[in-house]
């Protein structure tokens, strides 16, 4: 029996010393795979930290852009309002000169017509008295003559207007 058990003893020796060198290369390439996962998990923790920061980056850029889009839209309503008040100044103004011009016409034409009508009375008036001087008149036909042409500017109603106003400037009575 000491044989088989010298033999069972170099078989359990045999197995523990196998055994060994099997734990110890398992146990290396344990510790390579464990290395590795580390490295791994380290890298991956890297990448995790860099792309929290990449995302960080690109929320303020994203904040950063959406304010500058406020401030450009805010100067855009308030140059808008700028424009639309200049606009309604410059109209305003351009009304306030087209209505000047208008009343600088109506004037001039009123006193083209008040010129029309003083000629036209002088015209009258040379013309009767060319008439009294031609017909050489009594006095009762140089009266009759005269008052039929006053009235007959009397009667006229745009005439006595523009008599009306034509004293009103000069305040003086016909």
């Amino acid at each position: 029996m000491t044989e088989n058990l010298y033999i069972l003893i170099s078989f359990i020796l045999l197995i523990l010393l196998v055994f060994r060198k099997i734990l110890k290369k398992t146990t290396i390439v344990l510790n390579a795979q464990k290395e590795k996962i580390q490295k791994k998990m380290k890298e991956a923790e890297e990448l995790r930290v860099q792309a929290e920061a990449l995302y960080q980056k690109a929320q303020q850029e994203y904040e950063s852009a959406s304010k500058e889009c406020h401030d450009i839209i805010q100067a855009g309503q308030k140059e808008a309002k700028r424009k639309e008040a200049q606009l309604r100044d410059i109209f305003k103004s351009t009304i306030q000169r087209r209505q000047k011009l208008a009343m600088l016409r109506i004037e001039q034409a009123e006193k083209d017509a008040l010129s029309i009508l003083k000629n036209k009375m002088i015209d009258i008036s040379i013309e009767v008295s060319r008439q009294i001087i031609e017909k050489n008149m009594s006095p009762e036909q140089d009266d009759a003559l005269i008052n039929q042409h006053i009235d007959a500017i009397a009667t006229d109603k745009d005439a006595m207007a523009l008599i009306k106003k034509i004293n009103q400037d000069k305040g003086t009575v016909f």
